[in-house]
């Protein structure tokens, strides 16, 4: 599992940054489907979430700006092969494949601040299940929530990534979505320059 991670991720960060949305700001209601939010697991996978979170030195319109395009999410998945509809637009979809194993997602709810000082981006899987041989591990779904904040009067950023999945191996699922975030987070933090702190803010 480590292995097919470092590939992936080093496989993105070669590529050629994605254009990112510039100047826009598109906004839309959390989706009103629960269920599809909260997915009741089908027989032979079991509930699992996760929860990640860092602060950085830098202000959050930084990230935004690398991390803000639901069709630039190669700095996450790996490349994007194809997508459909418009970006950031809720009901869009992209295509890409991560560990040989080809994924869909379809962007479910996204709001972002004028400033770019505050993004939320909630994506769920939309061809499960899907099985990862390579790791022996099957996803029936899950629903990844991305949400960076502006903290420290606009000096420093939040960063929360939460994720809901049905999976037959629920805390090695855990793991494997906890590696792929860390390594792809930080790698874009260090292209940023920016650094972890935590406790208050600076002067």
């Amino acid at each position: 599992m480590l292995h097919c991670l470092r590939l992936s991720t080093i496989t993105a960060f070669l590529l050629v940054p994605a254009l990112l949305c510039q100047g826009q700001v598109t906004s839309a209601p959390l989706a009103s489907d629960v269920t599809e939010l909260d997915p009741k697991c089908p027989e032979g996978t079991y509930s699992g979430f996760g929860v990640n979170t860092w602060e950085f030195d830098i202000p959050a319109a930084k990230f935004v700006e690398k991390m803000g395009s639901f069709f630039g999410g190669e700095w996450y998945s790996g490349p994007i092969h194809a997508t459909e509809g418009a970006d950031n637009t809720v009901g869009s979809k992209r295509s890409g494949k991560f560990c040989g194993v080809i994924f869909n997602e379809r962007l479910a709810a996204y709001s972002q601040s004028p400033s770019d000082s505050d993004l939320s981006l909630v994506f769920v899987l939309d061809n499960g299940p899907i099985v990862f041989p390579s790791v022996n591990m099957t996803f029936a779904s899950y629903v990844d929530d991305l949400s960076i904040k502006s903290i420290c009067s606009g000096r420093a950023t939040y960063i929360s990534f939460t994720i809901v999945l049905c999976a037959d191996k629920p805390a090695s699922a855990y793991d494997f979505f906890d590696k792929a975030r860390k390594a792809s987070v930080g790698a874009v933090a260090d292209g940023l320059g920016a650094k972890l702190f935590a406790g208050s803010c600076k002067d």
